[in-house]
């Protein structure tokens, strides 16, 4: 049962993002962007490439100096599976595909989405904004937002770590609109209070001509052994 003070906020953040119906338009992202991913051998910066179907395909290009070549991560009709040019692929493990599903399913457009279907209740008291925790479809999140203008100011989840189950949160900012839709152009993780990565959108293109093919799996027999 939503209590309605948490989901007058969750639709003052689907208006901030741009009302019910036009997040409603949203099916695919094409996204660049720079990153950052902080690791035991220390901080490593990445040139991200990422193409999203909703609600449940995505096929994620990374690149940097770090990796020995350009790693591929894609979920899509086949099933899921990392490679790295030139060296083959490897299925995901599934804890890290149920992650990388739910990341894709409590994105911001995704809850804005299904608002409708979600049960919204008060959140954790929090210093700073008014929280709200958001469950059902496969989502359980808490979000922190701005009660003037319905801004997301961050998300706060279970998550899978390198180490198990870790609580991760993501501070949303630089927020930009693309075609009618406000989008967080930075997003920066924290699991337990330390930041583990960033990313930085250089453009996001919205509903974008997407080849399916990009989700098909490579014939195992042709990658270079």
């Amino acid at each position: 049962q939503s209590d309605p003070q948490a989901k007058a906020l969750l639709d003052k953040v689907v208006t901030f993002l741009g009302g019910a119906d036009k997040v409603k338009t949203v099916k695919a992202l094409h996204q660049f962007s720079n990153g950052e991913q902080v690791t035991p051998q220390g901080t490593v910066a990445l040139e991200n490439e990422s193409y999203t179907v909703l609600p449940d395909q995505s096929h994620s290009i990374a690149k940097s100096a770090a990796l020995p070549g350009v790693l591929h991560i894609v979920i899509g009709p086949q099933g899921a599976w990392m490679s790295i040019e030139g060296q083959g692929m490897q299925a995901m493990p599934a804890s890290m595909k149920q992650d990388r599903l739910n990341n894709l399913h409590r994105s911001p457009i995704a809850i804005a989405q299904h608002a409708s279907d979600l049960v919204v209740t008060a959140g954790d008291k929090s210093a700073d904004a008014p929280t709200i925790h958001i469950s059902g479809n496969g989502v359980d999140v808490q979000w922190a937002i701005d009660p003037a203008s319905g801004k997301l100011l961050r998300s706060t989840f279970t998550a899978s770590g390198q180490q198990g189950p870790v609580l991760r949160t993501i501070e949303y900012s630089d927020w930009k609109q693309v075609e009618g839709v406000n989008l967080p152009f930075k997003a920066v993780i924290l699991e337990g209070g330390k930041q583990v990565g960033m990313d930085q959108a250089k453009s996001v293109e919205i509903n974008p001509k997407i080849d399916p093919k990009l989700f098909d799996k490579p014939n195992e027999a042709t990658a270079p052994q």
